[in-house]
């Protein structure tokens, strides 16, 4: 499942850094900068594939992309297409499996993609040194709201279980329901100290969010099979 929870950053964060090379005003320096951050999510496809062959179809067009911007071809023709193409790919694969298990576990995906992805493109504009301030402010915002129904979702997957299930797995609902408030906690602490986020307390939400995000998707996940 830790995979899989890998996979949600990885697609959200595809999408949000299609979004900053396209919308953000950024100077060449710092965009080269965040291409070379984007070898996280090379190395993370790269990770993911073995989850299933299909997942190739989103590693190779992002590994098409990052050649392409390094060697400079067409350097006034940014191929964004190859992003879209390996956010498509992958977001395919994990609908279909998350389908699979129950209609919550899809929408739980879903909404795991925008706060993971939103966390993981936090750490890399920090890493990439960028000035685009507005997205300091919005990425911390969109992962809190999109935590909300997140956590309605899990209880509603909760609720379909027998009792049986229900306590088993209640343990590992509460720790992970503790873990995602301590994250988005010490995530949001920039935005209400107004403040630039150190990088270990970035890092460390980060990771406390992944924790998290892979105990919730267990109470999901893990309650069709055992039924």
């Amino acid at each position: 499942m830790l995979l899989v929870v890998v996979l949600f950053a990885l697609i959200g964060a595809t999408v949000l850094s299609g979004v900053v090379l396209s919308r953000g005003q950024i100077c060449p320096g710092q965009r080269r900068r965040l291409l070379k951050e984007m070898v996280i999510l090379l190395g993370g496809y790269a990770l993911t594939a073995l989850l299933d062959p299909w997942l190739l179809l989103a590693l190779i067009p992002m590994g098409i992309y990052l050649l392409w911007r390094h060697k400079g071809w067409k350097k006034n023709h940014d191929p964004l297409w190859l992003l879209a193409l390996t956010a498509a790919a992958a977001a395919a694969w994990l609908m279909q499996f998350a389908w699979q298990f129950s209609p919550a576990a899809l929408v739980f995906s879903v909404l795991a993609c925008a706060v993971m992805g939103s966390s993981l493109m936090h750490v890399m504009l920090l890493q990439a040194k960028s000035r685009l301030q507005a997205f300091y402010r919005i990425l911390p915002v969109a992962g809190i709201i999109s935590a909300m129904p997140l956590c309605l979702t899990v209880a509603y997957a909760m609720l379909s279980m027998t009792q049986a299930q229900q306590q088993m797995i209640m343990a590992t609902f509460i720790t992970g329901f503790v873990m995602l408030v301590i994250g988005l906690v010490a995530w949001s602490v920039s935005f209400w100290r107004l403040k630039e986020m150190p990088k270990w307390l970035l890092l460390s939400s980060h990771v406390v969010l992944l924790l998290a995000m892979v105990l919730l998707n267990a109470c999901v996940f893990w309650g069709p099979v055992t039924a």
